[in-house]
């Protein structure tokens, strides 16, 4: 009974530390000739996957890694604190990309308590010759400015590397053939397309689909993997990650496997953990009344 409340006390008293990126920062090296990074989507709220990520890409030597949106089920503090549990403390930096599920609560209402926490969900940074771009589309659309700013990056990175590979990542794909999504509005994939032809940008990474497609628009190829789990609901087809390898400017592209959740086991740790979570003052105050009732109980036996 102690421990439950003790436990309960725990929640109270933590904060929500979310962070982009979680665990150490990266020490960034724009001229090195080579590097070695991951992109994750979807891993929602399994466990198993999540850390199988972070610990299978720390075995590999990975440099860090992203998870392209939808970590968590809800935007809810509940759910943050049930994703900080899952990752542990990683020894890599892992970059984190708003999803919707990270713009809805419980109610399925827009919500922005991700932005509480991250307040800048853009943001772009030169490792190895490369810039790397992560987009906010979490509202199935870009926000006045996103863009704007993508294009002032995207300028100034063409002009200090002419040959350098820019790297986009985003949650939701852009709706062209092939990416199997129509969810991101017409307007905003024309804007998004229409900056990568002007600037060549080599590659789109998104998530959001619970499984991969794969297509090249005007000289960008489209990446959306969703591999990392998917909802309880709807899991992934085939749970993995993909890994880059950048020697000299050539990317070798790599699909690591990764160890898969069981959905219903998954489902159970999930509520159990959120609920305690949510509904920890009615936790407390239960506990504490059993508790009560306990001592009465004893305190009454020994004087009988």
């Amino acid at each position: 009974m102690i421990s439950i409340i003790l436990y309960c006390l725990v929640i109270i008293q933590s904060d929500v530390k979310l962070k982009s990126p979680m665990g150490p920062k990266l020490s960034l090296s724009p001229h090195s000739k080579s590097s070695k990074f991951s992109f994750m989507g979807d891993c929602h709220s399994h466990r198993t996957t999540l850390r199988s990520y972070v610990e299978t890409a720390e075995m590999r030597k990975v440099e860090f890694g992203f998870l392209m949106g939808d970590f968590v089920d809800y935007d809810e503090d509940a759910n943050y604190r049930h994703f900080i549990d899952r990752i542990g403390d990683p020894k890599i930096p892992i970059f984190l990309v708003r999803g919707n599920h990270e713009a809805l609560n419980f109610n399925d209402e827009d919500s922005n308590r991700y932005l509480d926490y991250i307040p800048k969900s853009n943001y772009y940074f030169i490792h190895a010759g490369i810039l790397f771009g992560v987009l906010d589309n979490s509202g199935r659309c870009f926000k006045p400015g996103v863009i704007e700013e993508a294009n002032i990056e995207l300028s100034k990175f063409r002009k200090m590397f002419p040959d350098g590979t820019i790297i986009l990542t985003m949650h939701i794909p852009p709706n062209v053939e092939g990416t199997r999504s129509k969810d991101l509005i017409p307007s905003s994939s024309k804007r998004l397309l229409r900056l990568c032809k002007k600037y060549k940008v080599e590659y789109i990474l998104c998530g959001h689909l619970h499984d991969e497609a794969e297509t090249t628009y005007e000289g960008t190829k489209i990446i959306v993997d969703g591999c990392g789990g998917g909802s309880i609901l709807s899991t992934s087809t085939q749970c993995h990650y993909l890994e880059f390898t950048n020697m000299n400017g050539q990317l070798n592209i790599e699909k690591v496997p990764l160890e898969r959740d069981n959905p219903a086991i998954s489902r159970i740790d999930y509520i159990i953990n959120v609920s305690v979570d949510q509904y920890r003052f009615w936790f407390i105050a239960i506990s504490l009344l059993l508790f009560i009732r306990e001592l009465i109980s004893i305190s009454r036996m020994k004087n009988v």
